[in-house]
């Protein structure tokens, strides 16, 4: 489980970093931890942008370079369903913490007394999450090669000559096969077309602007006007599914 602890106190992230070894220990759960004072912000978006993947976020509020809240908009632009954890100092944001989907909100005066139950059910889901995702397989299957992947893990899907390439998280693989047989076999609320011959995963959409498709991983990609309105009517509704 990959974790980031982002906060304008230096020593109360070192105090919380410790508190989430312990759990993590005690849970037997293997993890990694990577601490980030508010100000290096930019270099956890830039991190995330780069396809570094964060099961868990742990924020504070109230910080000097950035609200809490604003970065979690920012984060939850990159990623389809974050989990957050807000530990802060105050009362007042815990209904606009709720907006973000957090799993819990706990202050930081008791937050060593809080932070094990509020760990258990920001665990339990990210499991749901994993075990959703891990169902979500494709069969790619063209007559000379048989090829299993996780739908999580094309990004898109591009018509060539008589071949289709699917852009996956580490590689390309081309298939000898119509863009409309793999569209039969994906997921229809994950894959859109973006145009004729372009089917986009909405999961890696950043962005849409000028008829250009912004994938998560950098990549973009083209879409045709006539594509325009229900692709950004079907991110619409993938990310309302998930809420």
């Amino acid at each position: 489980m990959n974790i980031a602890i982002i906060d304008d106190d230096i020593d109360f992230i070192q105090a919380l970093r410790h508190e989430v070894e312990k759990y993590m220990e005690s849970r037997q759960i293997e993890y990694t931890i990577d601490t980030y004072k508010d100000s290096q912000y930019p270099e956890l978006l830039d991190k995330i942008q780069a396809s570094e993947y964060y099961d868990l976020f742990l924020l504070d509020i109230q910080m000097t370079a950035i609200n809490g809240l604003d970065l979690a908009h920012e984060i939850q632009m990159k990623y389809i369903e974050p989990t957050f954890l807000f530990i802060t100092n105050f009362y007042r944001y815990a209904m606009e913490c709720y907006v973000y989907s957090a799993v819990r909100y706990i202050l930081k005066v008791d937050y060593v007394k809080k932070l094990p139950e509020a760990l258990d059910a920001c665990v339990k889901k990210i499991y749901q999450i994993k075990a959703r995702e891990e169902r979500k397989t494709i069969v790619i299957e063209d007559g000379r090669s048989i090829y299993k992947c996780f739908h999580k893990d094309i990004y898109f899907i591009q018509k060539e000559r008589k071949h289709v390439v699917v852009h996956l998280r580490t590689e390309q693989r081309q298939f000898k096969m119509t863009l409309e047989k793999i569209m039969k076999t994906l997921d229809s609320s994950m894959f859109v077309y973006a145009d004729r011959g372009v089917i986009v995963n909405l999961q890696h959409i950043n962005e849409i602007r000028d008829y250009m498709v912004y994938l998560d991983n950098g990549e973009v990609v083209a879409e045709s006007v006539a594509r325009d309105k229900p692709l950004r009517a079907a991110i619409i509704r993938y990310c309302g599914e998930r809420k």
